[in-house]
């Protein structure tokens, strides 16, 4: 999500997705704060990775590892895993979904101060758990 280091909301439905792998409060801290570096165990914790090369292991190593786990998966396992097939978790430390982004909102400069495009984004977070589907949230 390189595009919001300058200020744009995330293309391809970044909104939607980050919040429905990780949350809304890990999706806000990358998307509306420019958050994007992260350690592989905090990427681990959160969601945003499903693992880690081992020590000895090579890049394209890790990647055939992974490939055939994912091979020897049944299709209901991969589709599950979909990202526009999930919902927004809750928050792991027990703070609702609306109350952080609203937290967020009044974090964010005013729109007259150039803060329309943080604020937009908060909505489009808003919306991958307010909506119905994934489809309608893009």
């Amino acid at each position: 999500l390189p595009e919001v280091k300058i200020g744009l909301i995330p293309g391809a439905g970044g909104t939607q997705r980050l919040p429905r792998l990780c949350g809304v409060r890990y999706a806000l801290d990358v998307i509306v704060r420019g958050r994007i570096n992260c350690s592989s165990a905090e990427g681990m914790k959160c969601g945003f990775l499903d693992g880690v090369a081992k020590n000895d292991e090579t890049v394209v190593d890790c990647a055939m590892r992974w490939a055939s786990w994912a091979s020897k998966l049944p299709p209901i396992t991969l589709e599950s895993r979909r990202l526009c097939n999930r919902s927004v978790p809750n928050d792991a430390e027990g703070m609702q979904n609306e109350d952080m982004c609203g937290f967020a909102l009044q974090s964010c400069p005013p729109k007259r101060a150039g803060g329309e495009s943080a604020r937009a984004t908060v909505e489009s977070i808003r919306a991958s758990f307010e909506v119905s589907s994934f489809t309608e949230g893009m």
